[in-house]
């Protein structure tokens, strides 16, 4: 039987405490993500204006992940820096960042970002030479997790520099003069145990192998995205041997050799993401890489582009479990 409560003896979500009510609109929540930041915002600017009592929960979530660019551009960035220097902020509870092209040349940025010592999260796009002490800035965040970068050009500092609590990084460039693989050193990253590479040219990026292969032993987890389709990551064969630790190993649209190659990996893999159709060509062959015989999950690119009934039936025969994968598309890029 159906009852009508009135509204006045209805639980309400605004009613409930704020140690409640915080986990379960951060919950609802897009998590926060290169491309989620404005949706985020906007969400939590509306719930501001539903009620007094949960407006500082909208605020400790608008304040907790942040965008900034340049100053004289970006309004939200100088109600931020004003806030900060009077006090009304803490740098030091904002958990993650996302910079816009020319925020770096701002003093007033890069020393805002040297304060946010809680921050675990960056995403960086379109830096230009002019923000290179921004770059310096975020190597001494002692809390910094995960570091994205998408078409930055700045110059590494001539200062020594490391990134001692960094342990996902992510490089992704169109033009492969914007990559420096100077920047590729375990004593720059001595935490690193997971990097995604994406990129456009593979063929025009001058000892990419060579610097990943520095830094193989250490990853767990390893990303290698060919954008255009084109196959030309080849090279990157030369790393699979190295990849001593290495637990899950994503590849978009690899070229045949680095396919092939994966036979060479000596640690078992967990977890292993290609596109359908490498997939199939992988299992055709019949004799499986031993460091696929302990596989738990086999996620796939496009499986619609071809019939994957074999892998199907490959998956339920040795109870790896099949999953979609995005192929790597989402906050990496910036375009």
């Amino acid at each position: 039987m159906v009852t009508n409560t009135p509204a006045a003896a209805r639980p309400s979500l605004i009613t409930l405490p704020p140690e409640l009510l915080l986990p379960i609109v951060e919950h609802a929540l897009p998590p926060p993500a290169l491309r989620s930041f404005s949706q985020r915002s906007s969400i939590l600017r509306e719930l501001a204006s539903v009620q007094s009592s949960v407006t500082a929960i909208a605020q400790s979530g608008l304040l907790a992940h942040v965008q900034l660019g340049p100053p004289e551009r970006d309004a939200r960035t100088t109600r931020l820096l004003a806030a900060e220097q009077g006090g009304k902020l803490s740098a030091s509870k904002i958990k993650s960042v996302s910079l816009q092209s020319g925020a770096g040349a701002s003093e007033e940025v890069v020393e805002l970002v040297r304060r946010c010592t809680s921050v675990e999260e960056v995403w960086w796009g379109d830096a230009t030479h002019e923000e290179d002490a921004l770059f310096a800035a975020l190597a001494e965040l002692p809390n910094l997790k995960s570091l994205h970068l998408s078409e930055c050009w700045f110059d590494l500092p001539s200062a020594p520099f490391a990134f001692n609590s960094l342990t996902h990084l992510t490089i992704a460039v169109g033009d492969p003069e914007g990559l420096n693989t100077d920047l590729l050193r375990p004593y720059h990253f001595p935490s690193l145990h997971s990097i995604t590479i994406s990129l456009y040219n593979w063929s025009e990026v001058e000892d990419l192998e060579s610097a990943v292969s520095l830094l193989a032993p250490q990853l767990r987890t390893l990303s290698l995205l060919d954008e255009e389709g084109f196959q030309e990551n080849w090279r990157m064969k030369e790393v699979l041997p190295k990849l001593s630790s290495l637990h899950c190993l994503e590849l978009k649209d690899p070229a045949a050799d680095l396919l092939q190659a994966i036979s060479a990996i000596p640690s078992p893999l967990r977890t292993l993401r290609l596109d359908a159709q490498s997939a199939g060509k992988l299992l055709e062959v019949g004799i499986l890489p031993a460091c696929l015989e302990q596989l738990k999950s086999l996620a796939l690119f496009n499986p619609s582009e071809m019939r994957t009934t074999s892998i199907e039936e490959w998956s339920a025969r040795r109870g790896v479990r099949l999953e979609s994968w995005d192929g790597g598309e989402g906050d990496h890029w910036v375009g």
